[in-house]
This record gives C-alpha cells, sequence and structure tokens, in this order.
C-alpha cells in the first residue's frame, strides 16, 4: 500500500460519523501512469502492424485517471452509456471540442464503421465469458454481407480472450481466426478489412503467477506479424486494457460489521463486510483479491463473506461447484468494527480518494 494511498484512509477515517464507516476505494494515480507507460512500452509496431490502444473506462471512469490516459496519447473504450457521458464530458471541458463544429458528439461517433466480435477461446482465464458474447466465423461473414448490402463498410473484428487471462498466449490465436476471416472477406465480398481488436483480459492483481506485459504483447505481436506477413496494407491492433492499469493501484477499504458463527461445533465463521456483491465485489467470486487486515498472519479460520443484506446471493466468494460457499480464512483476532482491505478490485464503489 502507497504512502499515499495511506493517507487517504488515514483522512477518511478521521470523522467520528457514519460517514466514515462506509467503503471507500483508493487508487494511487502515480501507480496507474506507471502501468500505462509500461503497458504501451511493451509494444513495438512493425512495418505491416501498427498498435493503437483504448483504455476501458469502466475500469475507472473517474476525471483523473482518464487524465493519465490523455497525457499518454491513450484512446478510450467506452462499453456503457456511463462511461460514454464521462468522456462527453471532457471533451466538453475540453478546447479541442471545437474540432466538432456544429455537430454533437453523438453524430461524430455515428461515423464510427460497425465492428463484428468472434467467438473465442477463453482457456486461461479466471472469468470466461459467457456464450451470449461473440459468433462463429461462418455467421460473421452473414453479418459482414448483410452490412455490406445496407451500406455499411466493415473495418475490422475484435475478439476477448475472457478476464484475468493468465496464459502468455492468451491472445495468439486471434492472429489466425482474424486472418481466416479477413481472407474470406476480401474473398467474397470484395472488403478489405486492416483493423483486428484484441479486446482486453490482461491479467491484473491475482493469487496465481500472470505474465508480465511484455511476455504477453511480445508473443502477440510475433504471432499477428506471422500470420499477416504478406497482407496488402498494414495491419492496425487495437487493445482495450482496463483492470490490468488499474488493479494494481487500487484498494477497497471495508468495515466489519458482523461476526457469528452458524454452529458451536463449527470453527466456521460468517463475517459481514460493509461491501458486497452489490457494493464493489461483485466480481470477488471470479478473480483473486488480496484480503488484509491489521493483524499479522497467525492463528486463522475458514470465513464465508457476506454483506449485510438480505439478498441470500449476496455471498462475496461465491459457491464452488458443489454449491458450498466458498471461505477465505482471516485472523482469530478480528473484531467487529475492525478495519479489511482488498487490494485489487476495480473501482465500482460510490466513494473514491486519490
Amino acid at each position: 500500500m502507497s504512502p499515499g494511498i495511506q493517507d487517504a484512509f488515514n483522512m477518511h477515517k478521521t470523522p467520528a460519523n457514519e460517514e466514515s464507516e462506509k467503503p471507500v476505494f483508493v487508487i494511487d494515480v502515480a501507480i496507474v501512469r506507471d502501468n500505462v507507460k509500461k503497458f504501451i512500452g511493451s509494444w513495438e509496431s512493425t512495418g505491416k502492424v501498427s498498435i493503437v490502444h483504448f483504455s476501458a473506462v469502466k475500469a475507472c471512469a473517474d476525471t483523473p485517471v482518464m487524465d493519465v490516459y490523455d497525457d499518454l496519447e491513450c484512446n478510450f473504450d467506452c462499453a456503457s452509456k456511463g462511461s460514454l457521458s464521462q468522456i462527453e464530458k471532457i471533451l466538453q471541458a475540453s478546447h479541442k471540442v471545437s474540432e466538432l463544429g456544429d455537430r454533437d458528439v453523438t453524430t461524430v461517433l455515428a461515423e464510427l464503421k460497425p465492428f463484428c466480435r468472434l467467438v473465442s477461446s477463453s482457456k486461461g482465464s479466471d472469468k470466461p465469458f459467457s456464450n451470449h458474447f461473440g459468433v462463429e466465423a461462418e455467421l460473421a461473414l452473414e453479418i459482414i454481407e448483410k452490412a455490406k448490402s445496407g451500406g455499411l463498410t466493415f473495418v475490422g473484428l475484435s475478439g476477448h480472450p475472457g478476464t484475468q487471462n493468465l496464459a502468455k498466449d492468451a491472445f495468439v490465436h486471434f492472429a489466425k481466426l482474424f486472418r481466416g476471416v479477413f481472407d474470406r472477406v476480401k474473398e467474397e465480398l470484395s472488403i478489405k478489412m486492416e483493423i483486428a481488436n484484441i479486446g482486453g483480459g490482461w491479467a491484473g492483481i491475482s493469487t496465481k503467477d500472470a505474465p508480465s506485459f511484455t511476455d504477453y504483447n511480445k508473443t502477440t505481436m510475433d504471432a499477428f506479424s506471422s500470420v499477416f506477413v504478406g497482407w496488402e496494407s498494414t495491419l492496425t491492433v487495437m487493445t482495450e486494457p482496463g483492470r490490468c492499469l488499474i488493479s494494481n493501484a487500487g484498494w477497497l477499504q471495508t468495515h466489519v460489521i458482523n461476526i457469528s458463527s452458524p454452529s458451536s461445533s463449527t470453527d466456521l465463521r460468517r463475517v459481514c463486510l460493509s461491501a458486497g456483491t452489490h457494493h464493489g465485489l461483485k466480481e470477488a467470486s471470479k478473480i483473486s483479491f488480496e484480503w488484509h487486515t491489521c493483524h499479522p498472519r497467525g492463528t486463522t479460520a475458514p470465513c464465508v463473506l457476506y454483506e449485510p443484506t438480505c439478498d441470500s446471493d449476496d455471498i462475496i466468494l461465491g459457491r464452488d461447484a458443489n454449491g458450498n460457499e466458498r471461505t477465505i480464512d482471516l485472523p482469530l483476532e478480528l473484531k467487529v468494527g475492525e478495519l479489511v482491505w482488498i487490494y485489487g478490485p476495480k473501482r465500482t464503489t460510490p466513494r473514491l480518494r486519490i
């Protein structure tokens, strides 16, 4: 935990009121800046393959973080109306907005050409995507053909290997997948596509070993450079990093609301926190965060973590394949009113200090 984050937490707990008991997410913007520099620096464009980066706004849409992306010439990936509204505010506040002339932001965005996301393997991902994402290559061709008949021009394809993908070659299979569709679209529809959007999926904080940016990205660039050798025009590879730029810079502070035991014959404890699946820890059942308390490592007991709601599904760590509530070992000394810090979640809580 950086000194800046420690100072922010100390300021938060100073007031003796209920505001200080609410969960608070703190992010160190200097660490975000360093992450973005490392990510961009781990790519090297070649004569035939260029790289362009679009940071996922949904990971943390707060202005100081957006300013970092803008300063380092990293573009924005907006996946929701909320994300888009944040970028629109930035545009409106910028002198560059004058370049839009008499057109509004919606009109400008409408001029962007469509993409088609392909179904791809999520092997290696802590959080694979469900089946409502993407289409098979054959259906992609039908979509592109229909779009052409409607006067639209497809400029590229997109894919995503699943969140927190720990495989160094997570993006490699996209090269062959995209090239196959690119070739058919060119031959059958006379459309020459130029953009390959490989999505996100680089691992952020994880209790497992994750590749470095260089390990991921050199392997990916080598694959695309090899597979697209001989392609007539320059291929633009788009990236959409999100969590990997944020997670090691952010901490979520929560309070222990209650501790109980379901039985006198078990060591299992039920720990209620001030944040849960509905308030900041929606992804804790899929992604491995680090959990910290004020107590040194010593005697621990298995704990099921809840948020104090009436929702029976508000189990922070979720259930295992057998339907049992997952547990985490926490110190026996942990008491009601004490703090628990979670390292690695994305910014979804209503409070932020930077």
